[in-house]
């Protein structure tokens, strides 16, 4: 039972996410082509910090936030790729980059169950992991490692070839470092 209460927290957590960061760009009203800001990915970090603080996913876990899409070759790849948390842990499913050529890259999920993106469109593909640590030590519960994943289609028109629009400084981004 305890095991499925964290399970779920770590699931709604990760569809909340991949929810939100799909309707990036939606309240734009001066352009038919919206592009995601950096202080947009930002914004929607920290509704995954207020969502998860009794939790303290911040300190004990590591989400990957990535833009699928489809490179010129038809292939996919992931566009860009932000993360969030102290965690140093690296996406299943390779860094920003990945498959920017060729038909190789099959997608993100699970072999044989890859979601992929169509052509023009993105999804935003959300990675967590969480380290559990026992209040009692072994006598109960162990240490362990939580994992969940959730992707949405993005929900606007968005411009994809410039990527994210770097509208912060630097030291602001939340860069994805291993």
């Amino acid at each position: 039972m305890f095991r499925d209460a964290w399970d779920m927290r770590l699931s709604q957590a990760a569809l909340t996410l991949a929810n939100n960061a799909s309707r990036l760009g939606q309240t734009e009203t001066s352009a038919i082509s919206v592009q995601v800001r950096e202080s947009d990915v930002l914004t929607v970090f920290r509704g995954m910090e207020t969502q998860t603080a009794n939790i303290n996913l911040k300190d004990n876990g590591r989400v990957i936030l990535s833009s699928l899409e489809r490179n010129s070759s038809g292939g996919q790849y992931i566009h860009w790729q932000r993360c969030y948390g102290a965690q140093k842990d690296a996406s299943l499913y390779g860094k920003e980059g990945t498959g920017a050529s060729g038909t190789a890259f099959p997608g993100m999920g699970p072999p044989t169950r890859e979601v992929r993106a169509s052509t023009g469109d993105s999804i935003m593909f959300v990675e967590i992991t969480y380290r559990y640590q026992s209040i009692f030590g072994d006598m109960f519960i162990k240490d362990r490692s939580i994992r969940a994943e959730a992707a949405y289609n993005s929900r606007d028109n968005r411009q994809l070839s410039a990527g994210l629009n770097n509208d912060v400084a630097w030291n602001q981004k939340a860069v994805c470092t291993v």
